[in-house]
């Protein structure tokens, strides 16, 4: 070969290789729309997502009812039911801290959480907990999210609504948008409170899906919104220009180490079994396990005690009557509510029993808070619903409009489930 030609050659292969390496380093990152959706709305301003301390919360399971609408135009965002129906056992290991991961801190522990797909619709009939809708408005745009969301929407109060679309919009030049939920402390300042729920992009959705991108295949970003979905902040708090998560940032979590904005931890399985976890914020280490945090979905395994406690009270203030006992029935929950929260069985004592329509209870406890007492027939359904004080020694109740025959009593009180049966008389 001449020398000309080799020089030809050098310098050709030579513009070819940094044309490579300009394009690695500039590959876009997945991007939680989070921020961008809470600053278009105007909810930055808002001080609601303060951490509320005074609820009462003694460690029941909360059970969360999901609902998934996948919108589709008839393309590969129509993804299977076994694809949608792998994204809750992730949810459930996750919040349950079982599942697979980079991080052991003694920081996290199983958050008491835990999900499943309704079997029961809003107008009480059977369903998978799975709508599949054939729309052209297959893309999550912010001006016009609700054309989007109204097309299949549950009762907010009742299901966990999660929509699974095609595309959302590009945030940044930066970065693909690939998911958002609003904290549910800022659905009472929404336009339309139908917005609140997930929104992710197919290719994230699901575990170990055909179209699930490499290092994002285990379903986590499905967990990250879920943490939004429960009032939990991005680790360095607030998205937005000139935050740095050092100075400015606070995701209102004690135990969560501050950290500088987003960083995308990365694996670095081809030399160690380990992720990237860098020293920032005077000499603190980020915890890129976190949830909430930016990281490849291999890299993520906790959530801390204080994000579980915020995550918590939220329900109990924001979703009260999503995880209610009375919910779990309507949505087809309630075997899986009690076997979480397994009753102790005939701890009740009831006299009389047979009754003909009015009953003592006389509990061996005293409770300093209201209790919810359900009465059901032997189909299942709710004949009477009480919300009792059990302070005094002996308490009344009284069955109206109830035929005689034999009932299953639920006494849920904040420490403890009973269960008995009684025996209804008309004289």
């Amino acid at each position: 070969m001449h020398k000309t030609d080799m020089c030809r050659l050098i310098i050709i292969l030579f513009l070819g290789l940094t044309i490579k390496c300009y394009c690695q380093d500039s590959l876009s990152h997945p991007y939680c729309g989070f921020g961008k959706m809470k600053e278009f709305h105007g909810l930055n301003s808002y001080s609601s997502s303060k951490s509320i301390n005074s609820a009462t919360d003694v460690g029941q399971y909360f059970i969360i009812p999901v609902v998934v609408h996948v919108i589709h135009n008839g393309g590969p965002e129509n993804l299977s039911d076994a694809d949608i129906q792998s994204q809750i056992p992730v949810l459930n290991e996750d919040f349950g801290r079982t599942g697979r991961g980079y991080n052991s801190s003694p920081l996290g522990e199983d958050a008491k959480i835990r999900f499943a797909l309704a079997t029961i619709d809003p107008n009480g009939n059977p369903t998978t907990g799975i709508e599949h809708i054939k729309s052209s408005y297959t893309n999550m745009n912010s001006d016009s999210e609700m054309l989007t969301k109204n097309l299949s929407v549950w009762d907010r109060t009742r299901y966990m609504n999660i929509w699974v679309v095609k595309s959302l919009d590009q945030v940044t030049s930066a970065g693909d948008e690939i998911g958002y939920a609003y904290l549910s402390s800022d659905v009472q300042f929404l336009q339309d409170p139908n917005a609140d729920g997930l929104v992710v992009s197919y290719k994230y959705f699901g575990r170990n899906t055909p179209y699930n991108p490499a290092s994002y295949q285990f379903g986590r970003t499905t967990t990250h919104e879920t943490g939004h979905y429960f009032n939990l902040l991005h680790t360095w708090g607030l998205d937005g220009p000139g935050l740095d998560g050092c100075t400015d940032g606070n995701d209102d979590v004690d135990d969560t180490p501050p950290c500088e904005y987003a960083y995308y931890s990365k694996y670095n399985g081809t030399i160690s079994d380990t992720c990237d976890d860098p020293v920032q914020c005077d000499n603190n280490l980020r915890l890129i396990s976190d949830y909430m945090d930016y990281s490849v979905d291999r890299c993520m395994n906790i959530f801390t005690k204080g994000q579980i406690t915020r995550m918590r009270q939220s329900i109990l203030t924001d979703r009260a009557s999503l995880v209610s006992y009375e919910n779990m029935v309507a949505t087809g929950l309630e075997n899986l509510y009690l076997q979480y929260n397994p009753p102790v069985v005939d701890a009740l004592d009831i006299t009389p029993n047979p009754c003909n329509g009015t009953f003592y209870l006389y509990p061996d406890f005293v409770q300093n808070e209201n209790s919810e007492l359900y009465i059901f027939d032997q189909l299942g359904r709710i004949v009477k619903h009480f919300i009792i004080n059990l302070k005094k020694e002996k308490t009344a109740v009284e069955i109206t409009n109830a035929a005689s025959g034999m009932y299953n009593l639920i006494l849920i009180t904040p420490s403890q489930i009973y269960k008995q049966k009684l025996i209804l008389q008309r004289d």
